[in-house]
């Protein structure tokens, strides 16, 4: 907003005085209308905003003390004094009771009125000033976060003296909604309105505040919102640069005063608290998501760096003592005996890699437009929050196969579990004979749709319209943060979908999860005839800066391929550029001397044709980054703890790759 002058109105019925007061406040800098009469200064006061009135008190119409009551009543941040000749206790009295900024005695010099202008404005401004400061004390308090829009709505109410003040905020779909209301009825806090439809939605798309009054189907910019009676009102869209935050409504009704253009101008001051407040909030929200995320993936990192390795070459070194039984000629009661062992130990050891991996794609939680089955986001989500559920309710599922999605299996899983803790503590007690909780996995149409259903008692009507707002929680007793939901909506909407609510008093309620369904990735064919199409064994260098991974892949592949093993980059790299050529390079992602990315890059500099010859096979889930760079390149990644198969066919799949 451009700065302005200040608005002054000068009223007197002497002509020559008015002139020369008019010059006077001119050459100062005040923007200046005369009146020569009391009716003719209601007529310009009721048309415009003046900031300060200096009135003479006996005028042709009403005199000053009736005027000074009839501003006050229309405009009451108009700031009045009265000049005149009479000096009684009565006016004085008359003129204290209207609320006159001041009594000045003729005769007065042009330069003391002035004077007495500049001191009104300056106590208008205080006044908005003030009410500025109740404004941010309110929105900026950190007691009670999740009633932050509440007090927004409530403070602005009391400010802009408005008897009905609502909060809209935009969605993803391009529809606004009422995140908060006072006097609004409960249809109109229901219903969303649509960007550019109806008159908050266009005055949000023309991004320009507007001061309403009346019937707005005369107004050329509503053009098929319909004949709309609003009474007088100021809707101002908050926007950060091109970004909707949200839109501010104000109404007044019928019998109350007109809101007027310096309205309009508080509430530019109001509105520019209240964008801050929003952004201050998205960007907390945002922040504990961020934090919460690094968490999960800094822990995910540890876990998976420290049991990958051996987790590896624990499962390849049993499968090579299984098949040793096996071709033993060992027999009867001690024989079955050791495959038992072997059996259980294998079976323990694919639990430890199957509870690494999905703790790994947690942590993985930026793979952004990566084909997974849906079901797995489903079962690691249950493996999270198992502990939580098991002593509250049973959990059933139902998911229907080929599910597939595009996107951060992580992300998924986080969203399900914030489901899945809501729908337990949706249970006033833990009974694990009654209380139930079903996770149903289907397709619609081109959408997957995960159903978390809980037969809890239902949320409240009133509640359903905020259930997404931060900050909002009706378990504050327990600990909760209104945070929950709200990430778990920004989760979905970030892989491109929505969550929907339904919910009965006696019925329960339901949360639905539609994402967008994607084609299952496709692997390029492995074959298991590969020395008879090649004529030889397969030649492959294995590289791992760990002594059993190295061991464990010269028992399990030895069979299959010609093997060189390199216990590093540095060995790799001589190897590579003195003793190719190779048909498959099984490589670690991290070592200690030279990382399995600068490996690659120093190799296909100088050897360009080996660039899909690489296989990297990692412990580590946060190197997300090298990864996709790698993938772009050509290279395959897989991730330990590995199966001697899903190694085999990834290694055959290159050197087929190599005979096209």
């Amino acid at each position: 907003m451009n700065a302005r002058r200040t608005r002054i109105l000068l009223v007197d019925d002497e002509r020559d005085w008015l002139d020369l007061c008019r010059e006077a406040f001119t050459d100062e800098g005040f923007d200046v209308a005369t009146a020569a009469s009391g009716w003719e200064a209601l007529e310009l006061v009721e048309r415009d905003a003046f900031d300060v009135v200096l009135s003479d008190l006996r005028l042709p119409g009403p005199n000053g003390i009736e005027l000074l009551e009839r501003i006050k009543k229309c405009s009451p941040e108009t700031e009045v004094a009265i000049v005149t000749g009479f000096s009684a206790l009565d006016v004085a009295l008359a003129c204290l009771r209207g609320g006159a900024f001041d009594m000045v005695r003729k005769p007065v010099k042009t330069a003391t009125l002035v004077e007495l202008a500049r001191r009104a404005d300056e106590r208008r401004v205080q006044r908005t000033t003030a009410d500025l400061q109740r404004l941010c004390e309110a929105i900026s308090s950190n007691a009670a976060p999740e009633r932050l829009l509440e007090r927004i709505v409530g403070v602005v109410r009391d400010i802009m003296q408005a008897d009905v003040v609502s909060l809209m905020l935009p969605d993803a779909d391009g529809t606004l909604h009422v995140a908060h209301a006072i006097g609004l009825p409960n249809a109109g806090v229901e219903q969303p309105v649509a960007i550019g439809a109806r008159v908050s939605g266009r005055i949000a798309l023309e991004r320009t505040p507007a001061l309403l009054d009346g019937d707005v189907s005369q107004d050329p910019r509503f053009e098929g919102c319909g004949s709309r009676a609003i009474g007088s009102s100021i809707v101002y869209p908050l926007y950060l640069g091109p970004r909707l935050v949200g839109v501010l409504n104000v109404r007044r009704g019928r019998e109350a005063r007109r809101y007027r253009s310096s309205d309009l101008d508080r509430m530019y001051l109001f509105a520019a608290q209240v964008l801050l407040a929003l952004e201050n909030a998205r960007l907390v929200r945002e922040t504990l998501l961020a934090e919460r995320l690094a968490s999960t993936r800094l822990l995910a990192s540890t876990i998976a760096h420290e049991i990958n390795n051996p987790a590896s070459y624990l499962m390849s070194s049993l499968e090579h003592v299984r098949k040793e039984v096996a071709a033993s000629g060992l027999e009867g009661r001690a024989r079955e005996d050791l495959l038992s062992a072997i059996g259980d130990a294998t079976e323990g050891a694919e639990r430890i890699s199957g509870i690494v991996a999905d703790v790994g794609a947690l942590g993985r939680s930026d793979d952004a437009g990566v084909a997974f089955d849906a079901a797995l986001a489903v079962r690691l989500s249950l493996r999270i929050a198992g502990a939580r559920l098991a002593t509250r309710a049973r959990v059933r599922t139902d998911i229907a196969a080929d599910l597939v999605v595009s996107g951060s299996i992580g992300r998924l899983s986080q969203v399900l579990v914030n489901l899945l803790v809501n729908a337990a503590s949706a249970f006033s007690t833990a009974d694990t004979t009654r209380n139930e909780i079903v996770v149903r996995g289907s397709r619609d149409g081109a959408f997957v749709v995960l159903e978390v259903r809980d037969n809890g008692p239902g949320i409240a009507a009133a509640h359903v319209a905020r259930l997404f707002e931060p900050w909002f929680t009706t378990r504050t007793a327990q600990g909760g943060t209104g945070l929950g939901l709200s990430i778990a909506r920004d989760l979905a909407r970030n892989l491109g979908g929505e969550i929907e609510v339904v919910t009965a008093a006696t019925a329960g309620t339901s949360f639905f999860v539609r994402l967008p369904a994607a084609s299952p990735s496709i692997h390029p064919p492995s074959s298991s005839a590969t020395r008879a199409r090649l004529g030889r064994a397969p030649r492959v260098l294995c590289i791992d800066d760990e002594p059993a991974i190295l061991r464990a892949y010269d028992r399990t592949l030895r069979q299959h391929y010609e093997l060189v093993l390199a216990d590093g980059g540095q060995a790799a790299e001589r190897a590579i550029l003195a003793d190719g050529p190779f048909d498959a390079i099984v490589c670690d992602l991290r070592m200690p001397d030279v990382s399995g990315d600068r490996l690659y890059a120093a190799i296909v500099e100088r050897r360009p044709e080996l660039a899909r010859r690489f296989l990297f096979v990692t412990g580590s889930v946060d190197d997300t980054r090298t990864e996709d760079v790698l993938r772009a390149s050509g290279a395959r990644i897989l991730h330990k703890p590995t199966q001697v198969i899903a190694l085999r066919q990834a290694i055959d799949a290159i050197v087929h790759l190599g005979e096209e």
